[in-house]
């Protein structure tokens, strides 16, 4: 299903990344921003929301985490290991320590 996305005026300023739908529920997904996102910006933010997918709309439900990151680098790489990226290495990050994914320097 292909959406027309119109971000809301409060999303005014940031960068839409990636939508990711889940594979085990179709009408759940999440959208990734980015904030001050571009390179050579110090300290880019990654946002992740929750939306839910209707049949002819989608709505966002809320913000589940903002990621704040050293260099655009590891902002990018972020956002590039996010759908492969294990539970287990989302929940360290989510709680401040270092990622076990294959790039291991996300957060550096």
């Amino acid at each position: 299903m292909d959406y027309e996305l119109e971000l809301p005026e409060e999303f005014e300023g940031m960068e839409l990344l990636q939508t990711l739908i889940s594979p085990a529920k179709s009408d759940t997904g999440i959208m990734i921003l980015g904030e001050n996102y571009a390179e050579g910006v110090e300290r880019p933010t990654v946002r992740i929301y929750l939306i839910s997918i209707g049949k002819d709309e989608w709505n966002i439900e809320g913000e589940l985490q903002a990621f704040t990151f050293p260099s655009f680098g590891s902002a990018k790489r972020f956002v590039e290991d996010l759908p492969s990226m294990s539970a287990i290495d989302l929940l360290l990050l989510m709680n401040g320590h270092q990622a076990t994914h294959p790039s291991k320097q996300i957060m550096q």
